[in-house]
């Protein structure tokens, strides 16, 4: 989790709801300025902090309503931040809890730096994503529907032609098969990775030169019979699990992530086939799109072991500065070349 990290010389805290919003400013010093039930308008929210503009941040917590403050700041040129709801114990655990209270934990969240940041979505981008969210709630809702008028006919023994049946589906969209909807899928494949990737380069954490990669089992079935049938037969196999310590039929994904947890980079592969070396080495190899730029550190643990992995990062085409632990067989330690320090420089390191 991220938390608000800057300093600024006025905090403002807004326990927004949809007709009304409670306003807390403070100073850097913790004095409390202002304090006001408003109305939730624009209008009421500029003349409110008006005297504070100069070095002003704005943060409230993410709730259905807070698209139009966002702009309302992107446009004042206001620092604005949104808060993970999730986490705001703070405001969630209190025993005391009403606008007033909740405003000032805000602000004082965001000055103490304790502030948990939520992803404030584009402007652009928003509305395509309510779009995509709400056809989702009437596809769940229609299946829920064909589902009942099944199972009420199965109910009194009613069977109904299949033109009966389009006349009554002709109101809704027909729903797709499972082939035609595995072939959208599969055809939307690239369309979904862009997304994906483009939602990591809009994440800020992103241009910090350090990543975090470790593979980890994703089990597809839990009997032979899966195993043998499966449409993903050759594309999974039988695995070890070195921290469940049991064995697994299924995938290993690799991830190369943020310290956040946003995703830059990622593969899946056949367990049996590949190592976690091997799939490492071929991740970077044969897609540029998840190497990290030249000089990140990637922190990852010993699976990635070994002198042929080692000069495979701090290669010319990935420049990269590989941060694991010493493996426990080593004499020596503090001699590896990728201790806790520079991939160059011997350090001891005990993890």
């Amino acid at each position: 989790m991220r938390f608000y990290p800057h300093q600024h010389a006025y905090y403002c805290g807004v326990d927004l709801h949809a007709r009304s919003m409670f306003v807390h400013v403070l100073d850097q010093h913790g004095q409390h300025l202002f304090e006001k039930d408003l109305p939730a308008c624009p209008d009421a929210f500029r003349a409110a902090v008006a005297p504070y503009r100069a070095g002003l941040v704005v943060g409230c917590e993410c709730m259905f309503a807070w698209y139009w403050l966002a702009d309302l700041c992107e446009d004042d040129s206001i620092p604005f931040t949104l808060g993970h709801a999730l986490y705001m114990k703070a405001i969630h655990g209190g025993k005391s809890k009403n606008d007033r209270i909740d405003a000032a934990k805000i602000a004082g969240l965001l000055r103490g730096g304790m502030f948990p940041m939520a992803f404030v979505y584009p402007r652009a981008m928003r509305a395509t994503r309510d779009l995509l969210r709400r056809r989702t709630l009437f596809v769940r809702q229609k299946a829920q529907l064909i589902a009942h008028i099944q199972n009420t006919n199965s109910q009194y023994q009613m069977t109904l032609q299949s033109a009966n049946l389009q006349e009554i589906y002709t109101w809704v969209p027909r729903l797709l098969a499972q082939s035609e909807y595995n072939t959208r899928l599969r055809q939307l494949a690239p369309l979904m990775e862009a997304a994906l990737r483009w939602l990591a380069d809009a994440t800020p954490a992103t241009a910090e030169q350090l990543r975090l990669m470790d593979a980890t089992p994703v089990p597809c079935g839990a009997s032979a019979l899966t195993a043998k049938r499966s449409g993903l037969f050759g594309y999974a196999g039988y695995g070890y699990c070195a921290s469940h310590s049991r064995w697994y039929w299924g995938c290993k994904l690799l991830l190369v992530c943020t310290c956040d947890g946003t995703v830059t980079g990622f593969s899946l592969a056949n367990p049996k086939l590949h190592g976690e070396r091997d799939q490492a080495r071929q991740t970077l190899q044969r897609q540029p799109a998840n190497r990290p730029a030249p000089g990140t550190a990637v922190v990852t643990d010993k699976g990635l072991s070994g002198q042929e992995t080692e000069e495979f990062f701090a290669g010319e085409d990935l420049s990269l500065t590989l941060i694991r632990p010493a493996r426990k067989a080593r004499s020596s330690p503090g001699r590896s070349r990728t201790g806790c320090g520079s991939g160059s420089r011997p350090t001891n390191c005990a993890w």
